[in-house]
């Protein structure tokens, strides 16, 4: 019996990809067998005309795309596929999105006070700037921002989520992914977290935080979040800027990693169908952070992209490869180890050359440590010589190789070993 709590194993279910509800559970299953232990999936309320998933139209009615049959057929079909996740023994995670709406949302013309105008008296469109520090503007013309800030009508504004997070609740969803998280007030997020809570104790909150400073990223972390979700994606694994970004938020919020998710191209196709790549980020994404996270088809190499309003079932790939069995390994071995289920301290050392990384992490009470060495060059073995590993660790306790693939059976204090391109060894240390 584990006597610690186990992170999110995240795997997104885009719901465009897999296309009606009665097709879910089939992925669920196989997202069960490779150890994942929740299924997130992307916003399915209606949409306006753009048929973003993110330009949602009436959170309470369901996308027509997703229903076989009537739109009255939606419910029953919804409630049958949570009934067969929670059978599982999976949780569910929805996408709530209350930063912004459709542009032709029923909101705009029941409540046109909740929604931020220019000087022209116009609702005004996000946008953002793209990419950062250029003078490229990206505008998304479908959607409609909401005044959560400073609306004259903000009380029954903010009533209106509550009760929306409260409806989502009642409909058995575990959890939620909080899109656009910054740019939604503290206070705001402290009610609804409070108000969820106090209604469902175990009900968890991840927020996106992708994109905005380290200020807005402490902010929003700060409300009361279970999780937010860090930048390892974008990490060359050599510049110091990850870690101190997990040093900053990691006694504050759980976060999770990932390798790709919706909004990034493919793995697969970054690497030209590499499968090594994908093995070797999901394994880093893996025992960086308490969650870690993939989309659908990232374990079978797809290189599509997704995209929320045009891919369908119809762009389902042929499997570049298939890491399955790898992921489940990997998941499997996070499940096991507590040392990869918090954020405990970490920090990369910089004295085994230019190929390995090679990271030392602990629990918070130092009784569990982890070494995690991996080959970031995929041409060149990388030599891996510690005179003393316990010495290295500053514990007495044993190492043990916990590393997915080709483990050693027993590993000498003094070490030195081949790492191969982009191959990993994890140890970890438990003190009785």
């Amino acid at each position: 019996m584990r006597k610690f709590k186990e992170g999110m194993r995240l795997y997104n279910l885009f719901p465009r990809l897999v296309g009606t509800i009665p097709k879910w559970l089939e992925h669920c299953r196989r997202a069960k067998e490779m150890g994942f232990n929740w299924i997130f999936i992307n916003p399915i309320s209606l949409t306006g005309f753009s048929g973003s998933l993110y330009a949602i139209k009436d959170y309470y009615r369901l996308n027509p795309v997703f229903i076989e049959g009537t739109e009255e057929d939606g419910p029953a079909q919804l409630a049958a596929f949570m009934e067969g996740v929670k059978e599982m023994g999976l949780k569910l995670m929805n996408d709530l999105v209350i930063n912004h709406t459709a542009y032709d949302s029923v909101l705009v013309e029941e409540h046109p006070g909740w929604f931020l105008r220019g000087v022209d008296g116009k609702i005004q469109h996000p946008f953002c700037v793209d990419p950062p520090g250029s003078d490229n503007i990206v505008v998304w013309d479908d959607l409609a921002e909401i005044d959560n800030h400073s609306s004259p009508d903000s009380d029954n504004l903010w009533s209106y989520w509550l009760k929306l997070v409260d409806h989502y609740i009642d409909a058995g969803w575990d959890g939620f992914r909080c899109d656009a998280a910054y740019q939604v007030p503290p206070e705001l997020w402290r009610e609804i977290l409070g108000r969820a809570r106090s209604k469902k104790d175990d009900v968890l909150f991840a927020a996106e935080t992708l994109g905005c400073t380290n200020e807005q990223t402490l902010e929003t972390a700060s409300c009361g979040f279970d999780y937010i979700f860090n930048n390892s994606r974008w990490w060359d694994m050599t510049s110091p800027w990850l870690l101190k970004q997990y040093n900053m938020t990691r006694e504050i919020a759980d976060s999770i990693s990932f390798p790709e998710t919706h909004d990034t191209t493919r793995t697969a196709a970054d690497s030209h169908g590499d499968d090594r790549v994908s093995k070797m980020r999901y394994l880093f994404s893996a025992v960086y952070s308490t969650g870690v996270m993939i989309p659908i088809g990232y374990e079978l190499g797809f290189t599509k992209k997704l995209d929320v309003l045009w891919t369908s079932p119809q762009n389902w790939e042929e499997p570049s490869f298939d890491i399955s069995g790898f992921i489940r390994k990997t998941n499997e071995m996070k499940a096991s180890h507590r040392v990869f289920n918090e954020e405990g301290p970490q920090e990369a050392l910089k004295e085994f050359g230019e190929n390995l990384l090679v990271m030392k992490k602990s629990t918070n009470d130092g009784r569990e440590k982890a070494l995690v060495v991996i080959n970031r060059n995929n041409k060149t073995p990388g030599n891996l010589a510690i005179e003393s590993l316990s010495g290295l660790l500053g514990t007495d306790a044993a190492a043990v190789d916990v590393s997915p693939e080709d483990h050693l059976d027993s590993v000498p204090n003094r070490l030195d070993i081949v790492i191969g391109p982009l191959q990993s060894k994890i140890f970890v240390f438990k003190e009785e």
